[in-house]
């Protein structure tokens, strides 16, 4: 009996562990990994499962949870995986961001705005109405086509450019 309950135990300490991944790509069903857990245990192709309407592929040497059913081994699925502590923005209580390790994010601010940050360049808060500071430029039928002195064509000649601050 002890030995059926020593087996037993011992599959539901191996449901949950820590992991690394490695060689992360995706693949005909999705993103899969290879993961290294606690003791240098090495498990290939295990599926990364992520929220619906969301995708991301980590970089290798990501944290995560890997979760194996039934405290198989053999039947592991990775979720919750982290990237380098450094890339997460600071939010306040209540706030969501998607982010990148390339230093663009977008924040849902608690305010109600949104924080839009490229790379380079000005950052973009929205708020009720959008407002850009600086030149906006939006991208046509693949040319870039500045916003600061743009006019119009009409029936009785061009339109002004646009005034500042309206």
């Amino acid at each position: 009996m002890i030995r059926l309950l020593e087996s037993i135990r011992r599959s539901i300490r191996l449901i949950v562990g820590k992991c690394i991944l490695t060689a992360c790509k995706v693949s005909e069903d999705g993103i899969e990994s290879n993961v290294i857990l606690l003791g240098n245990e090495k498990h290939s192709a295990v599926k990364v499962m992520q929220h619906y309407g969301f995708a991301s592929l980590p970089d290798d040497d990501a944290e995560a949870v890997a979760l194996f059913v039934g405290g198989s081994r053999d039947n592991g699925v990775v979720t919750a995986e982290q990237g380098n502590p450094e890339d997460i923005p600071k939010l306040e209580k209540g706030e969501v961001s998607l982010f990148s390790k390339y230093g663009q994010k977008i924040v849902l601010k608690k305010d109600g705005s949104i924080l839009i940050v490229p790379k380079e360049g000005e950052i973009v808060r929205v708020e009720s109405d959008v407002e850009f500071t600086g030149d906006l430029k939006v991208l046509c039928d693949g040319i870039f086509i500045t916003m600061q002195n743009h006019q119009h064509q009409t029936a009785v000649g061009p339109t002004s450019p646009p005034t500042p601050g309206r």
